[in-house]
Formats: C-alpha cells, sequence, structure tokens
C-alpha cells in the first residue's frame, strides 16, 4: 500500500490555518508509544520536512510504571523509535502507585503533563503537542454530560491553551524570573482513531497495545466501548455531532467567561486573610447562571475540588441566595458550606468565603440551621 498524502497535506494546512505552533519553535511531541501518539510523531515529522516550520522536534515520554514489564517495553519502543526518527527523547519516570492503589484518570493526567512540563522547562520548548483526537473529544463530552457539565465543561478540549503554570511560580521563586508560558496543543482533534490507525499501517509503522485500555475500570473506558458504540447504532455520525456540539459549546464558555468576569466586579470581591467578602446584594441581581459561575471561580481560588461541586447544587444554592432577606446555609458535598446573613443590615449584605477547619463558609453568624443539602 503507497504511503498517503491525505492526512499530512490536512495536518499541514490545518496547522497554516489555526497557528498552533510557531515556525522555528522549539517543541515536544509527547508520546506513549500507542497508536495515536506515534501517529502524532510521524505526521509532525513529515509535516516538518515542509521548509516553512523548520521546528525542533524532541519525543517525551512519561513511564507511569504502572505495568511493569509491559511499562518498560513501551518506554523502549519510544526511545528506539525517537532514534530511527534522529531525534532526541527525554523519559521522566515516576514513582510506582503503592500495591492496591488505582490512580483516578484526573491524577494520571495531572502527573503526567507536570511531568511533561518539567521535560519542557529543561529543554527550553515553549509547545508540547499531544494527540487527542476527534473520538477521545466525542468521549470527553460524553464524559462530561454525564458529569452535569455546563458550557465550559462540554467545550471539552481545546485545540491551544495555556499548560497550567505551577511549574512556572516554582522556578520564578528560584531564579527571579518568571519563564515564559508552555502551551499544549492538540493538532489531531479533527481525525479520528481509525485514520490514525490506517495512516500508520499504510506506512508500515508499528505501535504498543495498552491492555488496559481494554478493561472497564475508568469511566472513559466504559463510554468508549460501550456508550458509544450504542449510540452509533442509532447516530452514526454520533462522533461528528459530539464534537460539533464541544465547538458550539466553546463559544457559550467565552460569552460566559466575559459575563462571569462582569458580575464579579460588580459584586466587589475583597481578599481577606482567610479567603473572600463580597456583596451579596450584587451579586444575586446577576442571572442565576452567571452567579453560581462566580462561586465556582472564587471557590476555584481557594483551591476547593471543583470536580466536588457540581451544577446542579450551585444553581440550588444562588436560588436560594437570592430570596432577599431570608439567612441561608447550603452545605454542598465535600463540606463545603454556602451561609449568608438575614436581615438587611449593611453587614447582611456581604457574604464572606473563608477556609475555616478544612471547610469552606460563605458568610453569616455561627449557628444557622442548614436549609438544604446537596448529594454528593
Amino acid at each position: 500500500m503507497p504511503a498517503p498524502t491525505g492526512l499530512v497535506q490536512q495536518l499541514d494546512q490545518r496547522l497554516h490555518r489555526h497557528e498552533l505552533m510557531e515556525p522555528g519553535a522549539r517543541i515536544i511531541i509527547a508520546c506513549s508509544g500507542g497508536c495515536d501518539s506515534v501517529a502524532l510523531l510521524r505526521l509532525v515529522q513529515s509535516v516538518n520536512q515542509s521548509r516553512h516550520w523548520r521546528w525542533q522536534i524532541m519525543v517525551a515520554h512519561v513511564n507511569h510504571n504502572l505495568r511493569q514489564a509491559a511499562s518498560r517495553g513501551d518506554e523502549r519502543f519510544v526511545r528506539r523509535l525517537a532514534a530511527k526518527l534522529h531525534l532526541p527523547c527525554a523519559v521522566e519516570q515516576l514513582p510506582r502507585p503503592g500495591r492496591g492503589t488505582v490512580p483516578s484518570e484526573a491524577q494520571l493526567r495531572q502527573s503526567r503533563y507536570r511531568a511533561l512540563a518539567k521535560i519542557a522547562r529543561r529543554h527550553h520548548c515553549s509547545y508540547i503537542a499531544a494527540a487527542h483526537h476527534a473520538d477521545d473529544q466525542a468521549e470527553t463530552v460524553l464524559l462530561r454530560v454525564l458529569r452535569g457539565a455546563g458550557p465550559q465543561g462540554l467545550s471539552a478540549m481545546a485545540e491551544r491553551c495555556r499548560l497550567g503554570d505551577v511549574l512556572a511560580e516554582e522556578s520564578s521563586r528560584r531564579t527571579g524570573k518568571r519563564p515564559g508560558p508552555i502551551h499544549l496543543v492538540r493538532p489531531l482533534l479533527t481525525f479520528t482513531r481509525a485514520e490514525l490507525a490506517n495512516y500508520l499501517k499504510s506506512i508500515g509503522q508499528t505501535w504498543c497495545s495498552d491492555h488496559t485500555n481494554a478493561q472497564h475500570i475508568y469511566l472513559r473506558n466504559r463510554i468508549r466501548h460501550q456508550l458509544l458504540p450504542l449510540m452509533r447504532q442509532m447516530q452514526p455520525d454520533i462522533c461528528d455531532r459530539l464534537v460539533a456540539l464541544a465547538a458550539t459549546q466553546r463559544s457559550a464558555a467565552e460569552a460566559l467567561r466575559l459575563d462571569t468576569a462582569l458580575l464579579r466586579r460588580v459584586a466587589r470581591p475583597r481578599r481577606t486573610a482567610k479567603g473572600w467578602s463580597l456583596d451579596r446584594t450584587r451579586l444575586a441581581a446577576g442571572p442565576a447562571f452567571v452567579a453560581a459561575a462566580v462561586l465556582r471561580d472564587l471557590m476555584g481560588e481557594l483551591k476547593v475540588p471543583l470536580d466536588r461541586i457540581n451544577r446542579s447544587s450551585l444553581t440550588e444554592a444562588v436560588e436560594l441566595l437570592k430570596q432577599k432577606g431570608r439567612p441561608l446555609r447550603y452545605q454542598f458535598a465535600g463540606g463545603i458550606v454556602l451561609a449568608a446573613k438575614g436581615g438587611y443590615s449593611p453587614a447582611a449584605k456581604r457574604l464572606h468565603l473563608t477556609r475555616q477547619s478544612g471547610r469552606l463558609f460563605l458568610g453569616g453568624a455561627a449557628g444557622i440551621t442548614p436549609s438544604r443539602r446537596s448529594k454528593p
């Protein structure tokens, strides 16, 4: 079978059109050894043959040490592939989880991105390219639907975003200089898993298979192997529709972000020694959906795990907040409490978002009787 040029040309055109990575940049290709990331590596290397891009490419592999011999085999495969392509390769080893410990998808993702960011800082790379594709995007949308996400969650994965800047802050403390941002890019979001596999087969490139992808330990795997096939029987182009939904919700999320920033300024939050103080009356005057987004953002800045705060709980709490003159105490899952004094005195108009004894309290005096409790 002749090597196709279709996907290479499509990727080249997409990179030109969306300007995901600047010409001449130092970039990292995150490669696990699996089909998707190997396809990303081969495609980007082929696109880089153009005189336009002139990228300096490095291959990076994060070994989670979850599958013992199989993990070591994946690492060897990536090292050999990089050497075959005459590309430098960096490997970051993560500590093996304790016996009986199964890390969550979120924990694995965070540790992987942190390791990739370390490699990027070490080698002065400004871009990390990840191999998420259209099927991954569709799965992410369904995952967020099941978790009750709003527009921001349903917008799923962006083509380009700034990687969390924890490492930048650490570097700033050590050197006194804040390094430039690292951008995470996903060039393959319009390609399907089948297209990538067919591309590799056509050029004779092998890849590693991870047997855990077929297990139903994680919700994403159950969506991939059970829910999506059922949905395809009813709607064959369901993946395309879910990807389109993500794009639409991304526009809605941007509009919500602007409205949230405006209402937040109107509510005049002030940082206190233990959290935030803001104007209850002004916050309650805003649309309920936007007021909920303001509260969620403020909780996030106090390092609250936002996966414990679902949209329905926020909406219910804001409905109580809008009942003027009434005291409230709403307890979210995880020991997070929304509380406010009753009455119309100046003191009753201020909300205080603070962390006390491992819990969050929003305003009010102690001893207010709980009015509602959210389900975990």
